[in-house]
C-alpha cells in the first residue's frame, strides 16, 4: 500500500461547494423560485435549470458526490421522504415545459408548492429558514471515515452539522477526516443522544468516547426506530 498517498482534506460528501457549482446551483434555485412565485412565464422557463435542480436533489438522495452533504445541509437537511417525490415531478415538469403543455405545467407547479419546494429553495438561499425556535432542538449525526466505515462516531449538535464535523476533523490526532453518513432532526437533542447511546451501548468502544463498532445500517435503523417511538409518544 502506498503510505504516501494523498489524504483528502474533507470527508466524502463534505467538500465545500465549489465557486463554479455554487453559481450553477444558485441560478437553478432562483429560476425555480421565480417560476413558483409566478414571476416567470411558462415560455421563459429554462429546461436546463429544472434538470440542474433535479440533479441537486439526486445528489442528496444518492450520496455519491464529494459535495453531497454540503448541498443537503444547504437545503436544511430535509427528510428522504420529502425529497423523493420531487424527482419525478421535476422530470415531468421539464418534459411538459419542453412540449409546451401549459395546463400540465400549471398542475405540476401546484403539486410542487404543496410539497413545500419553495421553502426548501429559500432555505438553500438563506440558512436561517431552517433554524428552529426550539433552543433544545438539533441533530443526531452518524459519522465515519471511508477507511473504517463500521467505526461510527454518533453524537448530537444544536448547531450546523457541517460546522460540527469541521470542528471534529480539526482536532489533533484525526488522520482521516470523518464525514456525515446520516443526520436526524430531533426536538430534544441532548435527551435523544443519551437514550440512543443506551440502545447502542453494547457496540460502544469506550465509555468516554462517542465511537461505536457497529454497521451503519444497524445504527441507522436503531436510531430511526427510536425516533419513531419518540414521535408516537409526543403525538
Amino acid at each position: 500500500m502506498d503510505t504516501k498517498r494523498k489524504i483528502s482534506k474533507w470527508g466524502f460528501g463534505m467538500a465545500p461547494i465549489s465557486a463554479r457549482m455554487q453559481g450553477r446551483y444558485d441560478y437553478a434555485v432562483q429560476s425555480m423560485i421565480d417560476f413558483l412565485e409566478g414571476n416567470t412565464a411558462i415560455g421563459e422557463i429554462e429546461p436546463d435549470q429544472i434538470s440542474e435542480l433535479k440533479g441537486m436533489f439526486n445528489r442528496c438522495l444518492h450520496k455519491d458526490q464529494w459535495d453531497w452533504f454540503s448541498v443537503f445541509a444547504r437545503f436544511g437537511s430535509p427528510s428522504w421522504q420529502s425529497l423523493t417525490p420531487l424527482i419525478p415531478l421535476l422530470i415531468d415538469l421539464r418534459r411538459s415545459v419542453t412540449s409546451g403543455e401549459t395546463q400540465r405545467v400549471g398542475s405540476i407547479s401546484q403539486r410542487l408548492l404543496q410539497l413545500d419546494l419553495l421553502r426548501l429553495l429559500r432555505t438553500f438561499q438563506d440558512a436561517s429558514y431552517s433554524q428552529s425556535n426550539n433552543t433544545e432542538g438539533g441533530w443526531i449525526y452518524i459519522l465515519s471515515t471511508r477507511e473504517k466505515p463500521n467505526i461510527l462516531k454518533i453524537g448530537m449538535t444544536c448547531r450546523s452539522v457541517t460546522q460540527r464535523v469541521k470542528e471534529i476533523n480539526s482536532a489533533t490526532g484525526v488522520l482521516f477526516p470523518l464525514s456525515a453518513r446520516a443526520v436526524f432532526r430531533v426536538r430534544y437533542a441532548a435527551k435523544a443522544e443519551r437514550e440512543i447511546f443506551v440502545l447502542l451501548n453494547q457496540y460502544r468502544i469506550r465509555s468516554d468516547r462517542e465511537f461505536f463498532d457497529v454497521s451503519f445500517n444497524l445504527a441507522a435503523d436503531t436510531i430511526e426506530i427510536y425516533l419513531q417511538g419518540v414521535e408516537n409518544d409526543e403525538a
